[in-house]
């Protein structure tokens, strides 16, 4: 398993902000997951999806630089920041560390299932907060929902932004 740190303004494993396609392509140690949108000749495309469309590299269509890196929860890639694994602590720790060191946006139409931190240009993501089962708990059919409860206390994405200033443009 690859581990990727994460660095606000900077960003994910061997992609960083402001790199090239090309710069991109060498830095990865797999190839793209992704077939070219019809049309599209290599290295014109404003995403390139990697690790079975887990890792997503967004770029600029202005200048054909990265300005986002998406990640969601898959076996082959780990997220770290500062040795915390991303995907596997829970939601309320994760963000009581983050919230230390930057507050995140309480007015987020969508929180508990998003948390955004401007100041990093980082959006985590969950698509169900354990409330969402609590009528499906102890029931006869909670067996068929209970690995989805039990990720509901874990991110399943993140997206990293190259600057605050584009941050709210383009989660």
């Amino acid at each position: 398993m690859e581990v990727y740190q994460l660095l606000p303004k900077v960003g994910i494993g061997p992609v960083k902000f402001d790199m090239t396609r090309a710069e991109v392509y060498a830095a990865m140690p797999v190839a793209p997951s992704s077939v070219l949108p019809e049309g599209v000749p290599p290295g014109e495309e404003n995403q390139t999806f990697y690790y079975h469309n887990s890792y997503v590299v967004a770029y600029s269509a202005s200048d054909g630089k990265v300005i986002q890196i998406g990640v969601d929860v898959n076996k082959e890639i780990s997220v770290h920041y500062r040795n915390i694994d991303i995907f596997n602590i829970r939601v309320e720790e994760l963000i009581e560390i983050l919230g230390k060191e930057t507050p995140y946006d309480k007015d987020d139409f969508e929180l508990g299932y998003s948390y955004l931190f401007p100041e990093y240009a980082l959006a985590l993501y969950r698509p169900s907060l354990p409330e969402d089962f609590k009528d499906l708990l102890g029931g006869d059919d909670f067996k068929y929902y209970e690995e989805d409860y039990r990720r509901s206390h874990y991110f399943k994405s993140l997206q990293l932004v190259a600057n605050s200033d584009i941050f709210y443009s383009t989660i």
